[in-house]
């Protein structure tokens, strides 16, 4: 972006707009490599399950991590490019697999945690600049829109999940009580 654009920028310093955006183009590229490293461990239930998603969480990360590169130069700055920088420069600062990489609940739960902090952080910036770089606000705000659209799918799963498995420890129960009459 030129002088005039940077000008519309009122109230915080660019420098760490393109700091924080330089976290989250990070971010973005640790949950593509996360997203498909996981894929690759995947094991049972959980490989036929989750493949697919996890492999379209690292396209939508990828064009996430695209968005932020283009508005960080449009600011006059750089993204940084060494992936061995990526994980201490994102927000979370750490990134490990989930404890199992075959129970769907375990790793949808762990990935849930992950999207929730995620969330989080992009929301804190958010306000810090509402009313003072538009373009940024809106570009987080489409971001943000696509991760916590992500985050009810998965908290819809873990919950039907965990009425299914209700129901049928109550229909075990009742199918006890049937047999003791």
């Amino acid at each position: 972006m030129g002088s005039a654009g940077n000008s519309l920028i009122r109230g915080i310093d660019i420098q760490e707009i393109i700091d924080t955006l330089d976290s989250f183009h990070a971010q973005s590229w640790v949950v593509v490599h996360f997203s498909l490293a996981l894929k690759n461990r995947l094991e049972g239930q959980a490989a036929f399950l989750l493949s697919r998603e996890l492999e379209d969480k690292a396209q939508e990360s990828t064009k996430h991590a695209k968005k932020l590169a283009e508005r960080i130069a449009e600011l006059g700055g750089t993204e940084t490019g060494d992936p061995t920088e990526f994980v201490m420069l994102s927000p979370l600062k750490r990134f490990s697999m989930p404890s199992s990489t075959s129970d769907v609940k375990v790793i949808l739960s762990y990935i849930l945690e992950q999207e929730q902090a995620i969330i989080s952080k992009y929301g804190d910036f958010m306000i810090k600049i509402r009313e003072k770089d538009d373009l940024t606000y809106h570009l987080l705000r489409e971001i943000l829109e696509d991760e916590i659209r992500r985050e009810s799918e998965i908290e819809a799963i873990i919950n039907s999940s965990s009425r299914d498995r209700e129901s049928n420890e109550m229909q075990k129960t009742q199918e006890q009580l049937n047999l003791q009459r």
